[in-house]
């Protein structure tokens, strides 16, 4: 998590000593991360007292966070591709982004079928055509998600070996060129001293 904003002001904090005391803020810059992050630990100070979090957060937000932030945060889910990061770590950052929406009771809040539909068309390239060639279809969010985090597994197991054996071939490589260079050196050497 990042400790600075765009703007290199510092990031706020969030203390939370014990689940009966109210979570305190730093008077510091916050961001949509560290409102969630807010969040969750307000949600659970008030769970605690037996209240509902929203209306309280809600109003928090309206202060602390930029007009729009809703449709920013929507946008950032929409415009996400998963590129090489783990599918299921992917997957957790754009669910948390849109149960902060949900909080916000906002009509930008991605239904599961499109959730499920903004995973599919941007997962990675080779992660895609692997799914294609098991050819699931008209599975839940949930076996998706399963079977994704499965393939992605599986395909990073293969790189890391691809990566090994190529490692292996560069080193190979690498003897067999500076033997060369040896044996050219002597070579050379020797068609001198003639």
């Amino acid at each position: 998590m990042s400790t600075s904003n765009a703007n290199n002001c510092p990031l706020a904090k969030i203390k939370v000593t014990k689940l009966k005391d109210c979570p305190m803020l730093t008077l510091d810059q916050v961001d949509i991360e560290k409102f969630q992050e807010c969040s969750n630990a307000c949600h659970h100070y008030l769970k605690h007292l037996e209240k509902k979090p929203t209306k309280y957060l809600m109003e928090f937000a309206k202060y602390a966070l930029p007009q729009k932030w809703v449709q920013g945060v929507r946008n950032t889910i929409l415009a996400s591709k998963q590129g090489s990061r783990c599918f299921l770590d992917w997957k957790i950052k754009l669910k948390n982004s849109n149960a902060l929406l949900t909080k916000t009771k906002s009509v930008c809040v991605l239904s599961n079928v499109a959730l499920q539909a903004q995973l599919e068309a941007n997962i990675d390239v080779d992660l895609h055509a692997k799914l294609d060639n098991i050819n699931i279809i008209a599975v839940t969010f949930v076996d998706l998600v399963s079977k994704l985090t499965e393939l992605d597994k599986d395909l990073r197991e293969e790189n890391t070996q691809m990566q090994r054996l190529i490692d292996a071939n560069n080193a190979a490589h690498n003897v067999e060129h500076q033997k060369w260079k040896l044996l050219v050196d002597h070579l050379s050497e020797l068609l001198r001293q003639l």
